[in-house]
């Protein structure tokens, strides 16, 4: 996954505080935009049922402690 998230931001433009998800010169996303545009579509082709970002991330959370990480970790 880090190797993946290290390949999609070398092709990401440079900018003041470098998002992850940044518009065509650098600067961040509008959340808006994200949402609807990246998150919603990546979702949807993933195949999963839509979740807002504060499930999703209580979802990876609950895949980790099943997975046996250390909870301070997550």
């Amino acid at each position: 996954m880090l190797n993946q998230l290290a390949e999609w931001k070398s092709h990401c433009p440079e900018g003041e505080h470098n998002p992850i998800f940044p518009k065509g010169k650098g600067n961040p996303m509008n959340y808006n935009n994200l949402y609807n545009k990246v998150y919603l579509v990546a979702i949807w082709r993933a195949g999963i049922p839509r979740l807002t970002f504060h499930a999703l991330r209580h979802t990876f959370a609950s895949i980790l402690i099943d997975q046996g990480e250390n909870i301070k970790y997550i």
